[in-house]
């Protein structure tokens, strides 16, 4: 990701990477755990969103809205070992953007995750 795309460390701005409009994107990671846990993802997008956690739609809001990070959530069980975690943006016009976050059922921290963003898992 170019330097100016992620404002925050959960907040990636996808007009600074694509101009279209009228289309959709998709982010993809890994995520790994020592042992099953339930968790909670927190997400905002600017439009539209679908997330699968392991082959399963754990979360879908069609909308036409701006960004506001922490606007849905959606309770995930992570089996051990390593998570796919896809999420899908649509884009209906002007700002295009995302942000996701992994927290604890309870909203604390989750200590000791690992993450593969270079798509080997």
């Amino acid at each position: 990701m170019p330097a100016d795309a992620v404002r925050q460390p959960a907040e990636i701005l996808l007009h600074k990477l694509y101009k279209e409009q009228e289309c959709c994107a998709y982010a993809k990671t890994s995520i790994w755990t020592e042992k099953k846990k339930e968790a909670r993802l927190v997400l905002g997008s600017d439009d539209g969103i679908k997330v699968w956690v392991n082959g399963a739609v754990v979360h879908a809001k069609n909308a036409a809205r701006g960004l506001k990070c922490d606007e849905d959530t959606a309770t995930v069980t992570l089996k051990k070992g390593w998570n796919v975690l896809l999420i899908k943006i649509t884009q209906g016009g002007g700002d295009w953007a995302f942000c996701c976050g992994l927290r604890a059922a309870d909203g604390s921290p989750i200590e000791g995750l690992k993450f593969d963003t270079e798509g080997r898992r």
